[in-house]
């Protein structure tokens, strides 16, 4: 765990590189609802990017590029097909902390609020989204330390 007094933690409102999104599917929570799941992530995902970049990750990116291109949005869409167990991003996403004014990518786990949900998929997502590129900065493996 990085611990030096150089390290810093941007806040929410700060410059950063793009918002993430985990979209919904049947083999999430919102299975029972989904249609009214993906409406409102369609919403959300159309809030975002007409200010910033929007990366969303699915098991099938096909569907939400299938419905987001019908809303002429800014070409500020990027995707990434990998396995996901749910859509919680903020419990399993990547951290960027500042190390000596360098993005660091803080790779901590989730462990499902106490094993009560599966996140296996999930805690995989962050380090993929550095191995393609999506992420900019030294990745950190931080997947020992339980953050939520």
């Amino acid at each position: 765990m990085m611990s030096d007094r150089a390290t810093r933690l941007p806040a929410e409102w700060e410059p950063h590189g793009a918002v993430m999104l985990s979209w919904p599917h049947k083999d999430t929570d919102w299975a029972p609802v989904l249609d009214e799941a993906i409406d409102c992530f369609v919403e959300i995902a159309k809030a975002i990017a007409r200010e910033e970049t929007l990366i969303v990750v699915a098991p099938d990116v096909e569907e939400p590029r299938r419905v987001l291109d019908c809303e002429k949005l800014p070409n500020r869409i990027l995707y990434l097909t990998v396995p996901t167990n749910d859509t919680w991003a903020r419990d399993f996403g990547p951290i960027t902390v500042e190390r000596d004014g360098n993005p660091v990518i803080c790779d901590f786990k989730f462990n499902g609020w106490g094993l009560k949900f599966p996140a296996d998929k999930d805690n995989l997502i962050t380090r993929a989204m550095c191995n393609t590129g999506l992420l900019r900065g030294r990745y950190s493996n931080e997947l020992s330390f339980v953050l939520e």
